[in-house]
């Protein structure tokens, strides 16, 4: 195994052979399109779903301003009401509170649905009577109990039905906020 110039060649195949071979560090060119092909489709799908939400958000905005409430007028002396007045007569006689309160509510969701506690019905009261009814059933209900002859001013207060207060005019309802800027500008 001795070359013609004296140079060992075993000596240099084993060494060849006994070098490791470095693997690649780079990858190939392909794999490289593939994850930039990847991240450009994510983020094409990602914008494709937010235009989507988008879409779906004005779609929803303009589907309320659209919507409007059908609202039937309530008849004054329906069966509900008169229920409703015999149900506060009778509870009244009893001096049982909370069926006073129900029936109270009840009667005045057939004009104003939207009622959800004797406050909210205070608020929409103009009469002085009927509010300090409201505001000693509620201590009747929760509190310290009822004064004596409760039942009878609670009967008579709301006898001739409740007495709401009338719709201020356009333009002339005041914010309980006092204004931003206070002078003309």
């Amino acid at each position: 195994a001795n070359a013609p110039n004296g140079i060992n060649t075993a000596s240099r195949e084993t060494a060849v052979a006994a070098t490791p071979v470095m693997p690649a560090t780079t990858p190939a060119p392909s794999d490289e399109n593939t994850q930039l092909r990847n991240w450009r489709l994510l983020s094409v799908f990602a914008l494709v779903l937010w235009l989507l939400t988008l879409a779906a958000w004005v779609v929803s905005r303009q589907a309320q301003k659209h919507t409007t409430t059908l609202r039937l007028p309530s008849a004054p002396g329906g069966a509900a009401t008169v229920t409703a007045q015999s149900a506060l007569r009778t509870a009244c006689t009893r001096e049982d509170w909370p069926a006073a309160a129900r029936a109270l509510l009840t009667w005045s969701r057939a004009e104003h649905p939207d009622l959800r506690n004797l406050g909210e019905l205070a608020r929409l009261l103009d009469d002085p009577e009927q509010i300090a009814a409201i505001g000693e059933l509620e201590r009747a209900c929760y509190g310290r109990g009822a004064a004596a002859g409760f039942n009878a001013r609670l009967a008579a207060a709301f006898r001739k039905g409740p007495g709401y207060r009338r719709p201020a005019a356009a333009g002339t309802t005041r914010s309980a906020l006092p204004a931003l800027y206070p002078f003309q500008v």
